[in-house]
């Protein structure tokens, strides 16, 4: 292995599973780590620049990326994962997200414990009012170009199954009330400002979430339909209006890079045109604008 790990990158990460692959274990071997990681951006598209000691490559724009740390804000995608094990913390960064899994712990230990059940949601639509008064609805579309689907904001039809979702299953930490008419009511929890859920149409057998698009935190980055895969990039919250959060109606996801200066990502869309009828739905920064907001019924 030296003179092949020699002119290898991360070669003390790549030695014991080379090792593991080249003996008579290979065939033997579960394929499955239990361990959430969440890598950050490139450090090649980081605004402060790329990290010298991960650009090793001649190329400067091929650098590498290391796992992100984990804050309290992801916590809900922590406990949806169900992963054992997690990294990275940094209790110098954050440690309330330490604090928050000790204390998940402890009353997990406890006797009189009981699973708190998760809220789930189903035949549901998102609806946002127009300046002429036509309501708009998030639309699906029937057919994927490699296994990615349009989403776009329509005039609202309650027979069309392609504006129908299912919510869910949520986080526990926080409650949701979804009222007919009205914008949504959400309860923040002791740790989380809001439960986390998946959004998806169902097609027969097909599940389609809403998806960030690449895991792109740019403004201007489409949603669109992708299959289920529980990663942050498909796990959305609705808006309480409390302090520093995103305004109630909005629909949210939390961008997981700490140092990031943005937050959260809203939904938005432009308002239909005559030469785009149907515009796609995008994220932007959270202003509470009325493109952003929406009942959830």
């Amino acid at each position: 292995y030296a003179p092949y790990g020699k002119y290898t990158m991360v070669a003390d990460e790549n030695f014991f599973t080379t090792v593991l692959k080249n003996s008579p274990m290979c065939h033997k071997h579960y394929n499955q780590n239990f361990l959430h990681v969440q890598f950050d951006q490139w450090e090649a598209d980081k605004a402060e620049g790329p990290a010298q000691n991960k650009c090793l490559q001649p190329d400067p724009r091929h650098c590498g990326r290391s796992p992100t740390t984990l804050t309290l804000d992801y916590m809900p995608v922590l406990e949806l994962g169900g992963a054992l094990f997690a990294r990275k913390f940094d209790a110098t960064y954050d440690a309330k997200i330490l604090d928050a899994i000790d204390a998940n712990r402890l009353l997990q230990d406890s006797p009189s414990y009981s699973e708190k059940p998760r809220q789930y949601f189903d035949n549901i639509r998102f609806v946002r009012d127009a300046d002429n008064g036509v309501e708009l609805c998030v639309s699906m579309a029937s057919q994927a170009e490699r296994s990615v689907y349009e989403v776009s904001l329509k005039p609202c039809d309650r027979r069309d199954s392609s504006q129908r979702f299912n919510i869910g299953p949520c986080s526990t930490d926080g409650h949701i009330e979804l009222r007919s008419g009205r914008q949504a009511l959400v309860k923040p929890g002791d740790h989380s400002p809001s439960p986390f859920c998946p959004v998806a149409h169902v097609e027969g057998r097909r599940m389609t979430c809403l998806d960030l698009n690449g895991e792109s935190i740019a403004p201007g980055t489409r949603i669109i339909g992708f299959p289920c895969n529980g990663r942050w990039n498909q796990l959305l919250a609705l808006g309480t209006g409390a302090r520093g959060q995103p305004e109630q109606g909005s629909v949210y996801i939390n961008v997981p890079y700490p140092r990031h200066p943005v937050r959260h990502l809203c939904i938005d869309a432009p308002p239909p045109t005559n030469a785009n009828p149907a515009p796609s739905l995008v994220v932007q920064k959270c202003s509470g604008a009325a493109s952003q907001l929406f009942r959830v019924e």
